[in-house]
């Protein structure tokens, strides 16, 4: 879940997790990652669920995936000392950071919340999802709770996903623009809410109609710039795409907002996104499928993605579902079974 709020600051944005109720698990210490996606973001605050009625916690803060330096105390920065918690159970603890921590697009930064009690911070250990959240920003890893700061080692099986668990919180962060980039936003967002003016339309296969800007599609691809240059002008320029309602909608909205939130068939969306020419939106529904690779999913995704490996868009979402796959691989000998009987 995404909220936005515009000010004279910029872009006020809130990543909210998969799970965000009081659960079982808890211990003194949790670590997780956060990517940075397409741009330069500042995470400001951090909000998670502690496990006790009362306590006291500090946020560290790492340049690094946390796996790599969790007993390295020197990589690690204290980003926030002593908040405090003191009820009720159940609800969130929020803590902002006096220097909001800034992570450049396409790197991953990694948090650790500290508390003084064995059961200080909750995390889920159902992982119904290859992460704690994402959206068109930012992805929150699943991470690791550990029992003894620095010197202790991370969570293993059989708690989560291969040792792994979603993080019970939400981040608040700025993406790194200047306000007269979001007044740009703020403009395409109006412009695809109302569609003024609109000169064409645009179908999906069950008849589903769009009314769209030509200009706004074909400065985005090519392949729009070529197809309306073939339709007449007025009630008869409609173009059909061969996609779901839900696929067209979510696709013209990356194309008036840049937002791939909406997403609910990456497989049929990454075959109309490469048809279309928009490789950004190919990749990131790449990535998607790449992501949820499981036992129930597996095969659909290697047939969704193996078309299109060898296209730069799609390769690294090719290697990533190899490696997600590897690691299933090694614990899963029913998936491997699915996966023999499905070659």
């Amino acid at each position: 879940m995404t909220s936005l709020r515009l000010d004279a600051s910029g872009c006020c944005r809130k990543l909210q997790t998969h799970n965000n109720e009081l659960t079982g698990h808890s211990q003194c210490g949790f670590l997780f990652d956060v990517t940075a996606k397409h741009f330069d973001v500042a995470v400001s605050a951090v909000s998670f669920m502690p496990g006790v009625p009362e306590g006291e916690y500090d946020i560290w803060t790492a340049q690094e995936k946390h796996e790599l330096v969790h007993q390295n105390l020197q990589a690690w920065t204290p980003s926030v000392k002593g908040v405090m918690y003191a009820g009720p159970l159940g609800e969130p603890l929020r803590a902002v950071l006096p220097q909001p921590m800034q992570i450049p697009a396409g790197l991953t930064h990694s948090f650790y919340i500290s508390g003084n009690n064995v059961s200080a911070v909750c995390f889920s250990t159902e992982c119904k999802h290859a992460h704690s959240g994402e959206n068109s920003d930012i992805v929150v890893h699943l991470g690791h709770f550990k029992a003894i700061p620095w010197e202790g080692v991370l969570s293993t099986g059989p708690f989560g996903h291969n040792g792994r668990q979603e993080f019970i919180g939400t981040l608040e962060y700025q993406v790194t623009q200047s306000v007269a980039a979001d007044q740009v936003a703020e403009t395409t967002s109006r412009l695809w809410e109302k569609r003024l003016f609109s000169d064409a339309e645009v179908v999906a296969t069950n008849g589903a109609r769009f009314a769209v800007h030509r200009s706004v599609l074909a400065a985005t691809s090519t392949v729009f710039e070529a197809a309306f240059q073939n339709l007449p002008m007025g009630e008869d320029a409609v173009l059909k795409i061969d996609a779901s309602e839900d696929t067209v909608e979510a696709l013209l909205r990356f194309v008036y907002i840049g937002s791939d939130m909406m997403i609910l068939d990456p497989g049929e969306m990454l075959k109309t996104a490469h048809l279309y020419g928009l490789p950004v939106l190919a990749q990131t529904s790449a990535t998607h499928l790449a992501s949820h690779v499981d036992k129930e999913h597996a095969v659909d995704v290697i047939r969704a993605l193996r078309p299109y490996k060898d296209f730069p868009h799609c390769q690294a979402a090719w290697r990533l579902m190899l490696q997600n796959l590897r690691e299933q691989l090694i614990s899963d000998d029913e998936l491997l079974l699915t996966l023999c009987l499905a070659v």
